[in-house]
């Protein structure tokens, strides 16, 4: 079997749903000439182009996954729990020919995983019910001072009168589920995320769905961020 002989590509990106994936017809099928990945980037924009608007296709990073995730009941929690950098990344100019192993090369597997540059991270303020989360979605490629506003701009009335680069931030990388409010209160907040390096690099293998990623130090708090417990 050959790379002509598969007829999906099928993709998922990387902080979606775990459910919502989605296939490209493999450039293959419809080129004399043999494509590469940055064909398959290009088919994966036209494609899906409202899920990658202003994103152009050069830009998306694709990874093989290796072996190839079986679309079955356990497909959802693999992907949650997926470590990019032991995906392997793949390179403009590699021939799609050479990517998938002939007993995988059918519609029942995901076979590739799309980083767009955008992250959605979840937020949460020390002191605040569990269950009062906030979403930001931020582009990888800023850096932590970016990533301040955008939460201020996100929570503006409680941070009303803070300036952005006031704002304390720790890292967290915790399931959204009955676990979270004990490990919330059971972390050290030692560390808070310094204003130098990419949120690329620092969130490079954080899971993003059904996470939550970010503490903020509350802006009434005088003391250390885990003086500060979740309410009832």
């Amino acid at each position: 079997m050959t790379d002509q002989d598969i007829e999906l590509v099928n993709c998922w990106l990387r902080g979606a749903d775990t459910s919502d994936t989605f296939s490209i017809i493999n450039p293959s099928r419809t080129r004399a000439k043999e494509p590469d990945v940055s064909v398959l980037k290009k088919a994966i924009k036209q494609t899906e182009g409202e899920l990658f608007k202003g994103i152009t296709a050069n830009r998306l990073t694709l990874y093989q996954v290796s072996p190839a995730l079986p679309y079955d009941g356990s497909l959802s929690d693999r992907l949650a729990n997926l470590v990019l950098s032991n995906q392997r990344l793949l390179d403009g100019s590699e021939k799609l020919s050479t990517l998938f192993p002939a007993d995988q090369l059918n519609d029942s597997f995901l076979h590739i995983v799309v980083d767009a540059f955008k992250l959605r991270l979840l937020c949460w303020i020390q002191g605040d019910p569990i269950s009062r989360t906030s979403p930001v979605t931020i582009d990888a490629s800023k850096e932590v001072p970016d990533l301040k506003r955008a939460i201020k701009d996100a929570v503006s009335p409680t941070f009303k009168g803070t300036a952005a680069k006031d704002i304390t931030l720790y890292k967290v990388c915790l399931p959204i589920d009955g676990t979270l409010e004990r490990k919330l209160k059971n972390l050290q907040y030692d560390d808070p995320l310094e204003d130098t390096g990419t949120l690329s690099e620092i969130f490079k293998d954080v899971r993003l769905w059904a996470h939550l990623h970010i503490v903020i130090q509350s802006p009434d708090s005088e003391g250390p961020c885990h003086e500060l417990l979740p309410s009832d």
